[in-house]
């Protein structure tokens, strides 16, 4: 999300889940990313209750990035957001030791 809304922005409690990586390529740099968010410096924003969680690679890629919340600039406020990784979205725990 961009804004440049003069009021400032509210974005709260949402669920965002099972954002699968579905390419092939095991060794570009690609990325996923939950929330992104970049917003004006005039105003202050408002990230709050988010629930950002399940992110899954359907092939190895060991340069593979998982980001919850990405900021991209701006004024905001964060508070009371969660993010868990290394659970698939079919919910097996993946071990520590595998991408």
């Amino acid at each position: 999300m961009t804004s440049t809304n003069a009021a400032g922005c509210t974005v709260t409690g949402n669920t965002i889940d099972s954002l699968v990586l579905t390419g092939t390529a095991t060794a570009a740099a690609v990325n996923v990313i939950g929330l992104y968010y970049s917003a004006t410096t005039s105003v202050t924003n408002s990230i709050a209750k988010n629930f950002i969680h399940s992110f899954d690679a359907t092939a190895v890629n060991t340069s593979a990035v998982f980001t919850g919340i990405y900021v991209g600039g701006g004024t905001s406020v964060f508070s009371n957001n969660m993010v868990r990784l290394g659970v698939k979205p079919d919910a097996p725990r993946r071990p520590p030791h595998l991408p």
